[in-house]
């Protein structure tokens, strides 16, 4: 849906651009003629031709080398230290412009996040590793971590405190854990389908010891050859 709609908006500027370079095509054909034209006026009309043949150009769908082929957004990004806590400017306006972005740091310190656009409506959070050689953008893979955070810890208003506005029933459909704290580890890798793997895994699983989590769920997972094995299945067991 996103890549449709860039597409969409990439056409129309082209078509636009398009445009304008018959019309100095007109322009220099009213003006000149391939007898009297001087090598200069040639080239050009030459350099005319050859900007409406980019332009109008067909294979962009088909050739993934092709100029107007989408890589999709390109951001900006800058750390800082602030004097406290290494923080970073995610520029999603791609216009270089940083006087309206705000500043984030890392989620568990502030519980920030932004969105990527009003279009693909994508919310992200960021974490500064290694001394701020590493700024990792992250987002969901998938709405199953949601659905499965409101099983354990969905909060609804009891009525004896009900807003204006909340169901009488509410409080019936609470979680498990009503209003406990939730930390979600990504475990799965975007690039590979929201397919998890071992060493996200093992990452996850150090990180929900280090931040002293009193329950772990892993809802996660496929058909396996060898159970109860390997590097992560030693790490449960020593840790949990």
């Amino acid at each position: 849906r996103v890549k449709r709609y860039r597409q969409q908006v990439f056409d129309e500027k082209q078509r636009e651009h398009a445009k304008l370079i018959r019309d100095q095509m007109h322009e220099w054909n009213s003006k000149y003629s391939a007898s009297s034209a001087t090598q200069a006026q040639v080239q050009e009309k030459k350099d005319l031709q050859a900007k409406l043949e980019i332009l109008e150009s067909s294979s962009s769908a088909s050739d993934e080398h092709h100029p107007s082929n989408d890589p999709g957004p390109v951001y900006d990004c800058i750390i800082f230290y602030d004097g406290n806590d290494y923080r970073a400017f995610v520029d999603t306006t791609e216009d270089g412009d940083l006087r309206e972005l705000q500043s984030m740091t890392d989620y568990d310190k502030e519980f920030q996040y932004g969105t990527f656009s009003s279009v693909d409506m994508l919310n992200y959070a960021i974490h500064i590793y290694d001394d701020s050689k590493v700024l990792s953008i992250v987002c969901d893979a998938g709405a199953h971590g949601s659905h499965v955070a409101g099983i354990a810890s969905a909060c609804h208003h009891p009525t004896s405190v009900r807003k204006e506005g909340d169901d009488e029933e509410d409080s019936d459909i609470n979680g498990v854990a009503p209003g406990a704290n939730v930390i979600s580890f990504k475990i799965g890798d975007t690039r590979l389908g929201s397919m998890e793997t071992g060493t996200a895994l093992t990452r996850a699983l150090i990180m929900a010891i280090a931040k002293k989590c009193d329950v772990i769920n892993l809802s996660y997972g496929e058909p396996y050859v060898l159970t109860n094995s390997g590097r992560f299945h030693e790490l449960a067991d020593e840790f949990v």
